[in-house]
């Protein structure tokens, strides 16, 4: 069965106008256009444009693109501290190099690949990024408080408890500024998809609000 795949695969030379390179992917640069609304009710004289693209939220596809190299120099800096005995490797060096090495996996054989590919040939790749998304942000951003011991002997010699200050609580939790990054992360990664949904979903709108949504010319 693998090889009548291969076989099959191997005799596709018919290109496409929405394939796409490999090397395109990680960035998103290029889209598929599933669908284009041509008459009512999927369209309106107020609101005439409604497609459905292949696409994903621009900042979170970025972010994934960005995380595996933040990772593998992390990597890279533990084995060179080794090979100096500089020190032992990160608690989750294995686990970073074991994601890594997924996401590697199912990205990079398609520079053998001649048949024509999309996109979605990326996804599995993508689910290791998305993961190591989270590698760097635990990688990256410290452990610590957002306000320093001298600021917390401060607040309680001017009489402020953790129990009557909210605030003076909350900066003391040791995970403060990961929870900080991770929800900025957070809103900026829902408001993107809130922003590009018409286009996966097919929401009529102006034209001029589909343009708007075209960061890159090659998706259109």
């Amino acid at each position: 069965l693998n090889y009548e795949m291969y076989r099959a695969n191997s005799a596709l030379k018919k290109g496409h106008g929405w394939g796409s390179m490999w090397y395109e992917w990680p960035l998103m640069m290029r889209t598929i256009l599933f669908w284009i609304a041509k008459e009512s009710p999927y369209r309106t004289v107020a609101l005439p444009a409604a497609r459905i693209y292949c696409m994903g939220t621009p900042f979170v596809w970025w972010a994934a693109a960005l995380a595996p190299i933040l990772v593998l120099a992390k990597c890279v800096s533990a084995v060179l501290s080794r090979v100096r005995r500089v020190g032992s490797p990160p608690q989750r060096f294995w686990l970073h190099a074991l994601l890594l090495f997924g996401y590697l996996i199912n990205w990079l054989p398609f520079i053998l690949v001649s048949r024509v590919a999309f996109i979605y040939h990326f996804l599995p790749s993508l689910f290791y990024a998305l993961l190591l998304v989270g590698a760097a942000l635990d990688a990256y951003v410290p452990s610590a408080f957002i306000i320093s011991a001298a600021q917390v002997d401060s607040a309680c010699e001017a009489g402020k408890t953790a129990s009557r200050d909210p605030f003076l609580a909350w900066s003391m939790e040791g995970n403060v500024l990961r929870w900080a990054a991770a929800s900025v992360l957070i809103v900026l990664f829902a408001s993107c998809f809130a922003f590009f949904a018409p286009l996966v979903y097919g929401t009529p709108m102006t034209n001029t609000d589909l343009q708007a949504r075209f960061w890159m010319t090659s998706w259109e």
